[in-house]
């Protein structure tokens, strides 16, 4: 709000129930704040409906077998270029 902040852009794999999700992050250092990363507009977008009143509801649950929806497979996805 008020002003621009540019930062770099990664690409990062997540797990979220049973599935890998590979999505964009930004870096901040987050270190003295309570969760470590942040779920943009994007990557909430990809996964669907959540519901924002619960945290820390279950472990994630993937291994080499899980399923994993790549970044540029999601058609909002052309900020980074492979």
């Amino acid at each position: 709000a008020g002003g621009t902040e540019r930062r770099p852009v990664v690409l990062m794999k997540v797990c979220m129930g049973n599935t890998v999700y590979e999505e964009q992050f930004t870096l901040n250092d987050r270190s003295d704040m309570i969760y470590p990363i942040l779920l943009g507009r994007r990557t909430i977008s990809h996964l669907g409906y959540l519901d924002v009143t619960q945290t820390f509801q279950h472990s994630p649950q993937c291994d080499k077998n899980s399923p994993v929806k790549m970044d540029k497979d999601q058609k909002d996805d052309e900020d980074i270029n492979d």
